[in-house]
């Protein structure tokens, strides 16, 4: 995940990961040994396997308390379900026209799983659009690695450097139009397969 961070500019995920990663690299061998036994860890109950976290131990000792609420807002939501039998009703119905609805919508869409059916380059699956040639989200674990391995390397005095997001993703492609002093979306551009130079696939 490291790599990721670097090259998406999450800085304080990468700064401060990198550095707990390098730090458990070098505990001392008795402390790792504690470690590797299962003495850093909290548990309900004894066991091997029961081993968990301090903050899920946390987290899982307020869900048992929350469990008991839910099981009582669940017998209110019986009684309303009861009562609004022809609410829900009108909702499945709803709920199955939106299913088909998206249904359609899918089919108009490249096939990820097809790659004989993929142009060269990167594509948006959903709206046809091409990449530009300064896109480099593919290439964004190198991107990360390389980072890493820079920001590392100027330690101790640039642990506190910025670290900059030099991934290009898709966005650099989206249209905008200017409304006075603003800009919003080009509404020509919401459905990009509709426009020939846009997708590839239509010539």
């Amino acid at each position: 995940m490291l790599p990721y961070f670097f090259s998406a500019g999450h800085i304080n995920y990468a700064r401060y990961g990198l550095y707990y990663l390098r730090s458990m690299e070098k505990l001392p061998k008795e402390l790792a040994s504690q470690f590797l036994k299962g003495q850093h860890v909290m548990r309900h109950k004894p066991g091997l396997w029961n081993g968990i976290w301090s903050d899920i131990f946390i987290e899982t000792t307020f869900m048992s308390r929350l469990t008991k609420d839910v099981a009582a807002m669940r017998e209110v939501t019986r009684e309303q379900i009861t009562r609004h039998k022809e609410e829900m009703k009108a909702r499945q119905e709803a709920d199955a026209k939106d299913r088909e609805t998206i249904q359609k919508r899918l089919q108009m869409y490249t096939d990820p799983l097809d790659p004989k059916g993929h142009p060269e380059g990167i594509i948006n699956i959903v709206t046809g659009m091409m990449s530009s040639e300064y896109v480099n989200v593919d290439d964004a674990v190198g991107i990360g690695i390389q980072q890493m391995r820079k920001f590392e390397a100027a330690w101790p005095d640039g642990f506190y450097s910025p670290v900059t997001n030099e991934v290009v993703t898709m966005a650099v492609c989206i249209k905008y139009t200017k409304k006075g002093s603003s800009s919003s979306f080009d509404t020509d551009l919401i459905d990009a397969r509709n426009c020939k130079w846009n997708n590839p696939l239509a010539h």
